[in-house]
């Protein structure tokens, strides 16, 4: 069930609830960027919204693929800083709606606070 806590969550807020990761069926699953699947988005909490103010439209500048599971949580860039934030137990997710191929769809990260920068 999808319950919202808070509307906005200030980068400050997130990082604090952040725990230190954790290994269990959805932090593996969603290590890197994959589609969400709905099934999962049912066992989700909704917290809020990642409130940032001054987001980059563009993707963090890093030799490190998009799509693998280190690629850096940079959350003042795309598309971190438009995420919605759910959580599963004590462990939290960035989901967005990705627009870019046939039919929209969306998108779920587990939020590792190691891989956290900021710039």
């Amino acid at each position: 069930m999808i319950k919202g806590i808070m509307d906005n969550i200030a980068i400050e807020k997130l990082t604090n609830l952040l725990n230190a990761p954790q290994k269990n069926e959805f932090t593996e699953k969603y290590s890197s960027w994959r589609k969400l699947d709905i099934l999962d988005l049912d066992k989700m909490e909704f917290v809020g919204k990642l409130d940032f103010q001054n987001g980059s439209g563009k993707e963090y500048e890093t030799e490190i693929n998009y799509w693998s599971f280190d690629y850096p949580i940079a959350l003042n860039f795309f598309p971190n800083s438009k995420c919605e934030i759910y959580k599963i137990n004590e462990d939290y997710f960035m989901v967005y709606r990705d627009f870019g191929g046939h039919a929209p769809e969306k998108r779920c990260r587990y939020i590792n606070k190691e891989l956290i920068v900021f710039s």
